[in-house]
């Protein structure tokens, strides 16, 4: 009998899915869903990326293919989503606001050989949105420094020439290229042609926040200030430190939300 319960208890935590009340994964793939939005990211040959991002009910993949996740500085080093990067674990995660999800652990090859990476994704319920957080540790033996960090890249599903950019509550639109300051928390990126769109959210602190769209052809970035910008963020990790992210979302619609 007691060999009977131990067989019972391997195979239940040896399933080929591994879930959380809002992510389960499977290999190097991790599939993020409340029921009402679903993101699917995968972690392939060095590269992570977001394969798409789906609303109950409809086709549209709001993630064109192309995106590198995030992407920053190190010193003085520019690094992203593609640039090496083995999958350890996912994760469960969790917060105090009934947020549930998964966290992407990576381990960086080459040049990152001594940096990991925790990559958290929150779904909430009834919500149609997803926010994300990126955890660096350092074990290089010395300090390094972070700068132009973006810690959400999406290369947008539609593409900007019949696309509108809304900042400012709405009451200020924008054709083509934007990149946003301190005042812009919220950007929606809004398609006329399929009456859908995304809201880009950012939750950094005061003059440090950016979202820009379109500086890259139909990518949407958000995180911190870049080195070009008037108050640029730099962050020092010493050897054996981490440093967590502020969080940004996305939200995706359908149909006008004015």
């Amino acid at each position: 009998m007691k060999n009977g319960i131990l067989l019972l208890l391997f195979l239940c935590n040896c399933n080929y899915v591994y879930s959380q009340k809002f992510g389960s994964w499977k290999g190097n793939q991790l599939t993020l869903s409340n029921g009402l939005v679903t993101r699917e990211i995968t972690v392939d040959n060095g590269k992570i990326f977001t394969g798409s991002i789906k609303l109950k009910g409809s086709d549209l993949n709001f993630a064109g293919s192309g995106s590198n996740e995030f992407s920053f500085l190190l010193n003085g080093k520019q690094y992203n989503g593609a640039s090496g990067w083995r999958l350890h674990s996912f994760t469960g995660a969790s917060d105090d606001h009934q947020g549930s999800g998964a966290t992407v652990n990576l381990e960086g090859t080459g040049a990152l050989q001594d940096i990991v990476l925790a990559v958290t994704y929150l779904l909430y319920p009834d919500l149609p949105v997803i926010r994300k957080q990126i955890k660096i540790s350092n074990r290089s033996g010395r300090e390094v420094m972070i700068e132009s960090l973006d810690i959400e890249k999406i290369q947008v599903g539609y593409t900007f020439e019949s696309s509108v950019g809304d900042t400012g509550d709405g009451r200020n639109k924008h054709l083509s290229t934007y990149i946003g300051n301190w005042d812009d928390p919220v950007m929606a990126i809004h398609s006329q042609a399929y009456q859908a769109g995304l809201i880009l959210g950012n939750e950094s602190p005061g003059v440090l926040k950016r979202i820009d769209y379109n500086v890259t052809k139909d990518l949407a970035n958000i995180g911190l200030t870049h080195t070009t910008d008037m108050y640029p963020f730099r962050k020092y990790i010493r050897h054996g430190d981490s440093w967590t992210s502020p969080r940004v979302f996305v939200l995706p619609y359908l149909h006008s939300p004015g």
